[in-house]
């Protein structure tokens, strides 16, 4: 009984560290204290204060968007068993087929030209 009373004290002080961890420090010890009791005083959320930190960025380029996207599509890949691919190209085959069906002779036609476009331009 006594261990189950000992237990469930050290989970509130756990909570209790993790909050006051989202604090960032702003570079002044005295305003850093002040504001991790605001921040426990007022019970704000982990979301509201992710999305003040998230203000103060600067948008990314579109260049550094692309660059990044690109990586992660990498990371993914290379994290993919043949297995998955296998089965994720099958997916694929099997919604275009859906997909051609449901269109015209014309449409078919110039989504070719354009996949074979995109083909000549993309190194590879």
């Amino acid at each position: 009984m006594k261990d189950g009373e000992v237990q469930e004290k050290k989970a509130p002080e756990k909570d209790t560290v993790a909050d006051s961890s989202v604090v960032q420090p702003s570079g002044d010890p005295q305003a850093d204290v002040e504001q991790g009791e605001d921040n426990a005083a007022t019970g704000e959320s982990l979301q509201e204060t992710v999305k003040k930190i998230k203000r103060g960025r600067k948008p990314l380029s579109e260049e550094e968007r692309k660059k990044r996207k690109k990586e992660a599509y990498q990371r993914k890949m290379a994290k993919e068993t043949p297995e998955q691919k296998a089965a994720r190209l099958e997916r694929c085959k099997q919604y275009m087929k859906g997909y051609l069906k449901n269109m015209t002779p014309e449409e078919r036609m110039k989504l070719k030209e354009c996949t074979t476009q995109r083909r000549k331009e993309m190194p590879r």
